[in-house]
């Protein structure tokens, strides 16, 4: 291929998504041909409307990084599409992806009493009267037949002894569907409150048994330690130069265990005191202090509002996959129960009726087409999803030639594109036919030796 871009990946870098907030959308693109590329023109389309446009230049070989910046005034799906000029191979020119941003935001409680769920509570109370849309619900506990998990968009539990109950997978199959659960202690745990975490997700380590509980008195205690926050918005909800993240003190707290990856916040003590884990889709975030003002004042602080809208919104941008690759499935928990038939619609409009299993769950087996497809029933469109190929089949590399005669029987030669075909050929044939004379010389040398011999011996 001589001339070529090859669109290869394609990221949101917020963390949240929101309307009339800036997303800042990563683009990354591959020069796939032999030729070097200048100033190819590289658009951003959303909803049909062209909302950015850059040239681009691109040397042979080379993959490089290349960002958008927009915003969307709605919530709501939006169909995107990123697409660059025509060149040898159309087939990468284009990039299809969706964002959902929803309009209302379900958020579950779960805790044993009032006192152990007020600060969140209220503090949602607050967010709702800005405007946030959130739809509030509050259980004892998992087994509520009013709870249905997969419907959440976030889980605040705040009784986590309970944990030793769960005797299912259903949290780790809600975490990785994309859901988002968040754990506090309450205000009488101990240093065995997480000693069943692992009954959430097998693969936590059972460092959480028998934790270290650290109790402050005569009016000690322990600071957040900047240097830990490995999130940039928590970094700057906490820094000195923010007036309303100052002064927040720990009386007593869960020292959980470190992890270099997962320990997104530490003391100064060297505590952690927030790990966050992600599986699949789904993030599961654990804490070490309970939100009681006998174990920290952050409740009470003007930073603790801004921290849960960041908390309830930290996997917005994750919550539906905003692409997905050709060569996979898709599986899709329905919000709704459908008595028509459900339909797969390709991009092709063409039609496959899938089947719902007994979890309300239908599974398209193979995506092999780029583009939007479609779940419909009854001409009501359930949800929309974008497809792109496989980012395997369009990353290509120049092979040079030694490469490429470890691939090639012996007597295979490779010619190369600046040399004269024909003189290659030509100098090939040369080589052909003087063996050919040769073999002719030894045939006419052999006959003659043979009359020879043979008269020889008639004398």
């Amino acid at each position: 291929i001589n001339n070529n871009l090859a669109l290869v990946q394609l990221n949101i870098v917020n963390e949240i998504l929101l309307p009339n907030d800036q997303m800042e959308i990563e683009v990354s693109v591959q020069n796939s041909g032999v030729e070097n590329i200048q100033d190819r023109l590289l658009q951003l389309i959303i909803n049909e409307m062209i909302v950015g446009q850059q040239l681009i230049s691109l040397k042979s070989g080379n993959t490089k990084i290349f960002t958008f910046k927009t915003a969307l005034s709605k919530s709501g799906s939006h169909l995107g599409i990123v697409e660059l000029d025509g060149d040898d191979r159309m087939e990468d020119n284009r990039f299809y992806f969706i964002l959902n941003i929803p309009s209302r935001h379900k958020i579950a409680i779960i805790s044993k009493s009032n006192e152990s769920s007020y600060y969140i509570r209220e503090s949602l109370k607050a967010l709702n009267k800005l405007g946030e849309s959130l739809i509030i619900s509050e259980y004892i506990d998992f087994n509520s037949p009013q709870l249905t998990m997969h419907e959440q968009d976030i889980i605040f539990h705040l009784n986590p002894e309970i944990l030793k109950d769960i005797s299912d997978s259903k949290i780790e199959e809600y975490l990785y569907n994309g859901g988002h659960l968040v754990i506090f202690p309450n205000v009488y745990s101990d240093d065995n409150t997480f000693g069943y975490i692992h009954n959430i997700w097998s693969d936590i380590s059972k460092d959480y048994k028998n934790l270290s509980k650290v109790s402050h008195s005569d009016g000690s205690f322990q600071e957040i330690n900047l240097n830990s926050v490995q999130l940039d918005e928590i970094h700057r909800l906490f820094s000195p130069q923010n007036p309303h993240g100052r002064n927040i003190k720990l009386f007593e707290y869960l020292s959980l265990p470190f992890y270099p990856e997962f320990s997104i916040l530490q003391l100064n003590d060297g505590s952690p005191i927030w790990n966050r884990y992600s599986l699949q889709s789904g993030i599961l975030d654990i804490f070490g202090f309970s939100l009681n003002l006998n174990w920290t004042n952050f409740p009470i602080k003007g930073s603790f509002l801004p921290f849960i809208h960041y908390l309830i919104y930290s996997n917005i941008a994750n919550k539906h996959d905003i692409y997905k690759s050709t060569g996979n499935s898709w599986e899709q928990i329905l919000d709704a129960y459908y008595l028509n038939k459900i339909y797969h619609i390709p991009p092709d409009g063409s039609k496959e009726i899938l089947l719902i299993d007994d979890n309300n769950k239908i599974t398209v087996d193979l995506l092999t087409s780029p583009g939007y497809h479609r779940l419909q029933s009854d001409k009501i469109e359930i949800v929309k999803i974008a497809v792109n190929i496989n980012s395997q089949e369009l990353q290509s590399r120049i092979v040079g030639f030694n490469d490429i005669k470890e691939f090639t029987a012996d007597n295979i030669e490779v010619i190369s594109m600046d040399d004269d075909i024909l003189a290659e050929i030509k100098q090939a044939r040369i080589g052909v036919e003087l063996w050919r004379y040769f073999l002719y010389i030894v045939i006419v040398l052999l006959v003659i030796e043979m009359i020879l011999s043979n008269a020889k011996k008639q004398r």
